[in-house]
């Protein structure tokens, strides 16, 4: 910090300066002291699955989480319809900072819970490609 402007090292490595002025009209947030991250993902249902079945999906979300002892569950709930079929939002809170791990255990969980699913006979919403087929116009 000098005495008209701050040097700041990005993400990326490149040298980022900053006015004081600036800096004092801003919010600054140190996110090298978190202590965790918090992660939050949809995952959506095929439309046509009993209501049952998606009542099902947040306490199968739920059991994935609380099985691994490096996630914290916050809230898993269906949100509504989307463009593919029943979306159920989750988010959670994995207490390790370094980005990498917390994708490691997103990762783990998001695969616990497909196998879950599979073994339910629960279907993932997908997108249904239309194929159309243009016939030129004739000269």
């Amino acid at each position: 910090m000098g005495l008209k402007t701050t040097r700041v090292k990005s993400v990326n490595g490149e040298q980022v300066i900053f006015g004081n002025t600036d800096l004092l009209k801003s919010r600054i947030r140190n996110l090298t002291r978190r202590e965790g991250r918090r992660m939050v993902f949809t995952i959506s249902i095929a439309p046509g699955t009993s209501a049952a079945d998606i009542g099902r999906v947040p306490l199968m979300i739920a059991a994935a989480i609380d099985g691994d002892s490096n996630a914290t569950l916050q809230r898993t709930h269906l949100i509504g319809t989307g463009p593919l079929g029943f979306d159920i939002e989750t988010s959670m809170l994995i207490p390790d900072p370094d980005y990498s791990k917390a994708f490691d255990v997103r990762q783990r969980i998001l695969l616990t819970i497909y196998a879950r699913l599979e073994e339910a006979k629960i279907e993932l919403a997908r997108p249904s490609a239309a194929l159309t087929h243009v016939t030129p116009p004739i000269a």
